[in-house]
């Protein structure tokens, strides 16, 4: 169902949309939230540098304070309604999940354990 793996992680610029999402609505707004970094980077002439990334700050509840969007070349600008910030280098664990939204906290327990 998904791959686990422990990867060294190279500090990436990034540009996201952040919002506090009710956990249900994850989907939705991961949908949204991409179409809409996608719309404000190609209006501002910048292209994705990677594949689309979440980052969640703090603990998953009923809510999620989730940071949604793409990688962005070294030197991108601010854009407007984006928040253009970087994920840091790391080591980290990744998954690649493959399946719906509702198999993902089965994919996070099997990462936790």
């Amino acid at each position: 169902m998904e791959t686990i793996g422990v990867i060294e992680h190279l500090a990436q610029p990034t540009a996201a949309v952040r919002d506090v999402v009710p956990v249900d609505e994850l989907g939705e707004r991961f949908a949204f939230a991409l179409n809409r970094v996608l719309e404000l980077l190609t209006g501002a002439g910048v292209a994705p540098a990677g594949p689309p990334f979440a980052r969640y700050r703090g603990p998953v509840g009923r809510t999620v304070d989730v940071e949604i969007g793409f990688p962005v070349p070294d030197g991108t600008a601010a854009v407007a309604g984006l928040v253009v910030d970087g994920l840091p280098a790391c080591r980290a664990v990744e998954v690649l999940h493959l399946g719906g939204y509702d198999d993902l906290p089965d994919a996070y327990a099997r990462v936790e354990a």
